[in-house]
């Protein structure tokens, strides 16, 4: 199982949700849409190394005018330990 931590702009709240709870409760369409925001180039992608032991993958996405960065880990334990202390 792979969990995702995201990041909010406006938050330091800890959201853990499996990739596929995410994908499935996304709007598709509307205004609340989710975009995934794909890189311009190897330099402007998210670099998983900032986000510890366990990362698989991170990406930006961008729902009305807020970006998250959505980072894939390899098990829930890891993705907690990931997350600082608020």
């Amino acid at each position: 199982m792979c969990v995702f931590l995201l990041a909010m702009g406006c938050t330091k709240k800890e959201v853990l949700v499996s990739k596929e709870q995410m994908f499935s409760q996304a709007p598709k369409e509307g205004p609340d849409k989710v975009d995934i925001v794909l890189a311009r180039d190897i330099n402007d992608a998210v670099p998983c190394e900032d986000y510890g032991e366990g990362c698989l993958s991170a990406h930006r996405l961008k729902a009305r005018e807020l970006d998250f960065i959505a980072v894939e880990f390899s098990s829930q334990v890891l993705a907690q330990a990931a997350w600082p202390a608020a």
